[in-house]
């Protein structure tokens, strides 16, 4: 994919598009009948509609097309109306961001910053995320190249601020009980929050877009229980997304952010972050009792309670013969069903099926004697390699060969280790086979990067830029551009880039055009959880890519 670099630049006004309306800035509230509140955001929406299509920014001259300014107004006014209200999103994030970085936000110079008021710094940040994930793919934006009509749009916020109302539809909306332990209570703020508001917009475009896929595959199922099933294939992608996806804002899951918008001093701030993600698989059902159903998990053997709070007993679930296909979620400690449920009776094939599945045995398997597995493995490697975490081949002949010599040692270690229980320990690997035709083995220069988070991970195509001296294939006249696909590509870990920026200079990490000199690098955490979001919390695995 070619990655194209935006900057400044004059070009033709387009012709102008009409005002923003009522049902335009609606789509981001939690309600349909606006509020008093709402008709003066609607004013201030138009006039920053009228600044983005005066704007000479080449993205949003270029690449915006006629009818996107109302939506890409609203979402800034959306900011300027949570900070009047109180409502706690964007303090939510910057907050965060604090915590984890030590200044509330990324890239721009902070020395007149005052938090609980708008800044020009928030509406260009702001600015730079909605074009970033608007048009993602197909260009990297710069954020020194936007300060001039975010400051443009601040100076209408600036003066609208001492006459501007609070929302306090908006606000009560996201206030939660100090008591609260009802878990679709809190799954329902979540939603809007994480698929509707201003912040997370995107992410709930890309939910509607998988449903879209769903239904455009499934077209040719046109009988009852067949367009019952593809409805409840949409209803468990909704429920997944509001529970386990995590959006590029700082890569936070949906119960992260509405502990965050609580604040830390809310009794649920901890039980939010403490939620689980979906167990999702087979289910044996076991049996109930006053409070609990009792289910065994197929593929790990584990038994948990699921309260009854979430789902009851039906006449259908006999005991030890019944499977339900369902997903689970622990909340302040108990098991709660969340997305849809299909039942159906045992057999031996399903249950064998499930047994022998490791991925099935992975949902709830230990994380630290995982880990720890890994570490052991990351020891290994290093030993064998020669301490090198990096090793570069010529070709992919090459490395597979060295793979398997690598699992060979790893082999003889553990038998000295463990005598006599050889055959039990676990390989990091099965026998290395072919990674790409033989065409792409012969022809692309590869390396492997022993991952200490995740395990080993195998790439081609960028040998030429790593100036390493171990590395026969580096080309200092290397096209640097594309070192911008390795940053933002989803599938290259954030844990090999961090490898590469503590252990080389690569030139083409910096933001395009060279204006920005290290604001990159500078923020790199934070543009690893933007672009690596959905792998940003690394899991052992192997990574052929």
């Amino acid at each position: 994919m070619k990655v194209i670099f935006a900057k400044k630049s004059k070009m033709p006004k387009k012709e102008k598009h009409p005002k923003v309306y009522i049902q335009d800035w609606l789509e981001f509230h939690p309600y349909e009948r606006p509020a008093a509140s709402d008709f003066f955001y609607l004013r201030v929406c138009n006039l920053v509609n009228d600044i983005i299509l005066q704007s000479d920014h080449y993205v949003v001259n270029v690449y915006m097309e006629d009818g996107e300014q109302p939506q890409f107004a609203c979402v800034l006014v959306a900011m300027f109306e949570d900070i009047i209200s109180g409502a706690g999103l964007w303090n939510a994030f910057i907050n965060k961001h604090h915590k984890l970085y030590g200044k509330y936000l990324p890239f721009y110079d902070l020395d007149e910053y005052f938090p609980d008021e708008i800044n020009p710094q928030d509406v260009s940040v702001l600015i730079w995320y909605y074009l970033s994930l608007a048009y993602e793919g197909k260009y990297v934006l710069s954020p020194d190249s936007i300060e001039d009509v975010g400051m443009e749009v601040y100076k209408i916020f600036d003066a609208e601020w001492d006459n501007a109302p609070v929302n306090t539809r908006l606000k009560a909306f996201l206030h939660v009980p100090h008591d609260e332990t009802d878990f679709y209570a809190i799954r329902y703020k979540m939603d809007w929050l994480i698929l509707s508001s201003y912040l997370f917009y995107f992410n709930g475009l890309d939910c509607i877009n998988e449903k879209i896929e769903i239904i455009e595959r499934r077209e040719d199922k046109t009988d009852e229980a067949e367009i019952e099933e593809t409805l409840n294939l949409t209803k468990g992608l909704h429920d997944t997304f509001v529970i386990d996806s995590v959006p590029a804002l700082l890569a936070l899951r949906g119960k992260d952010w509405l502990a965050y918008v609580l604040g830390e001093d809310h009794p649920l701030h901890h039980h939010l972050l403490n939620m689980s993600n979906k167990k999702t698989g087979k289910y044996l059902y076991l049996g109930h009792d006053d409070k609990n159903l009792n289910l065994k998990h197929l593929g790990s053997g584990i038994e948990l309670k699921v309260t009854r709070k979430s789902l009851e007993p039906a006449s259908y679930m006999k005991k030890d013969e019944t499977i339900l296909l369902m997903s689970v979620v622990n909340w302040m400690g108990e098991w709660w069903f969340s997305g849809v449920l299909a039942a159906f009776p045992i057999t031996d094939e399903i249950l064998l099926d499930e047994v022998s599945n490791p991925i099935n045995a992975d949902v709830f398997s230990d994380e630290e004697k995982k880990k720890g597995f890994l570490r052991e493995q990351y020891g290994y490697f290093m030993e064998f390699s020669q301490n090198r975490q990096l090793v570069f081949f010529n070709n992919g002949f090459d490395l597979r060969d060295f793979l398997n010599d690598f699992i060979k040692y790893y082999s003889e270690q553990e038998a000295k280790k463990r005598p006599g229980k050889s055959k039990n320990f676990k390989s990091p690997l099965l026998k290395a086979g072919k990674f790409a035709d033989d065409v792409e083995m012969h022809n692309n220069s590869w390396f492997i990067f022993f991952n200490p988070v995740s395990g080993i991970e195998i790439a081609y195509g960028f040998n030429e830029m790593i100036p390493d001296k171990d590395n026969p294939n580096f080309d200092k006249d290397y096209d640097w551009d594309d070192a911008m696909a390795l940053l933002t590509g989803k599938i290259y870990s954030k844990e090999f880039i961090e490898y590469l920026v503590d252990n080389y200079e690569i030139e083409g990490f910096q933001f395009p055009n060279g204006t920005s000199g290290d604001m990159l690098l500078q923020n790199l955490d934070f543009m690893l959880r933007f672009w690596k979001r959905e792998n940003y919390y690394a899991e052992p695995h192997l990574t052929l890519v």
